[in-house]
């Protein structure tokens, strides 16, 4: 607006957006290493995937859990039929 108003030449608006999309840049970046990090602190913790060979994935959901799920949707009964 200022651009089109001549208060400011094209040059800065260049500039500005230039180091918007830096910072956009460095924000995907830093919310990327968010996630990461935390996986990190969770593997430090002594978290991980369990292996849990020959069982089905079906009984890995708790009975409560999928229980609930089969009340609020048919999908669900599909899924665990």
């Amino acid at each position: 607006m200022q651009y089109r108003d001549g208060a400011v030449e094209f040059n800065t608006v260049i500039s500005m957006l230039r180091s918007l999309a830096s910072q956009q840049e460095q924000l995907a970046a830093i919310q990327g290493s968010v996630a990461t990090n935390l996986v990190e602190v969770y593997k430090s913790l002594g978290g991980g995937w369990e292996i849990r060979q020959g069982q089905d994935a079906r009984d890995m959901v708790p009975t409560e859990t999928r229980e609930e799920m089969q009340n609020r949707t048919k999908e669900w009964q599909k899924v665990f039929e």
